[in-house]
């Protein structure tokens, strides 16, 4: 049996201590190196994302400058819309747009204080009366107006104008197709224009559609669709409603399915004048 002499023994140690310090330095060695790629990942992470949050406002900014330049064309190609559709070869080369709000003008710079009736072709076709509750009655109505188009020609048309009521009869040529997304919207900006140059305003519902060929144009539920917003409009407002479909019935007197005639416009003037009398509080029925 061998005996380990100590100077032996301590050589032993001493060199099992070195190995020891060194796998420790080792180990520290690789440490630091992890700790400095994780540092170097996390940099790079952070760039990334900060990278990333640019594009994604760099691509919002490049969406609503395109949503802005949709709208601006959209506007113009309204216009466009606008204009050729109240077109009319009979008016001797002048645009039926100019020729009747020429006549509306006419109309208005005559009446003080007036009652003021706009609408589309159902409107415009309409015998009104003289007066109403002591008042001079003037009919704006224009025929293929619509909610959407009639705000651009209204402030032109009635920029100096002061009347003591406005009836706002539109919503029948909105209903060519589904219910309009901004319908709603649309309807608001025509009232808050109205508020501006009338002391009072009265809201119609479009009539209802009655049988003949024009009848097929136009979506029957979108249009009691309207009829329902316009009619809630008035409530949250505290204006006067016209419920036309009651007052006309389910199946009007119409000429083409649309347009009244004399059978189905004297309920027509008859719901519009009480409506105007209980906002005037000068009811003589």
């Amino acid at each position: 049996m061998k005996f380990v002499t100590p100077s032996r023994l301590l050589v032993s140690l001493l060199v099992v201590a070195i190995l020891v310090l060194a796998v420790g330095t080792t180990g520290l060695w690789m440490a630091g190196r992890v700790a400095k790629r994780l540092d170097a990942v996390n940099g790079g992470l952070a760039s990334l994302q900060v990278a990333v949050e640019d594009n994604k406002k760099n691509i919002q900014d490049q969406q609503h400058g395109m949503l802005e330049r949709l709208n601006e064309q959209s506007h113009v190609l309204n216009g466009i819309w606008l204009e050729q559709r109240l077109l009319s070869p009979r008016d001797l080369g002048n645009r039926r747009l100019d020729v009747r709000l020429f006549v509306i003008r006419d109309h208005l710079s005559q009446a003080g204080d007036p009652i003021v009736f706009i609408g589309d072709s159902i409107t415009e076709s309409a015998s009104l009366p003289s007066s109403i509750c002591g008042r001079p009655v003037v009919n704006a109505g224009i025929g293929g107006a619509s909610v959407q188009s009639y705000p651009q020609i209204a402030s032109e048309l009635l920029e100096e104008m002061k009347a003591s009521l406005v009836v706002i009869a539109l919503g029948t040529n909105d209903a060519s197709k589904a219910m309009p997304p901004n319908f709603r919207e649309q309807y608001m900006q025509l009232v808050h224009l109205m508020q501006q140059h009338a002391a009072k305003i009265v809201l119609a519902g479009p009539p209802p559609l009655g049988n003949g060929h024009l009848r097929t144009y136009f979506n029957e539920d979108t249009l009691h669709r309207i009829s329902g917003l316009i009619r809630d409009i008035a409530a949250e407002n505290h204006f006067e409603y016209v419920d036309l479909e009651t007052a006309l019935g389910a199946d009007p007197a119409t000429i083409d399915g649309v347009h009244l005639w004399a059978g189905g416009y004297e309920p027509w003037r008859t719901a519009m004048s009480e409506a105007i009398e209980r906002s005037l509080s000068c009811a003589t029925r």
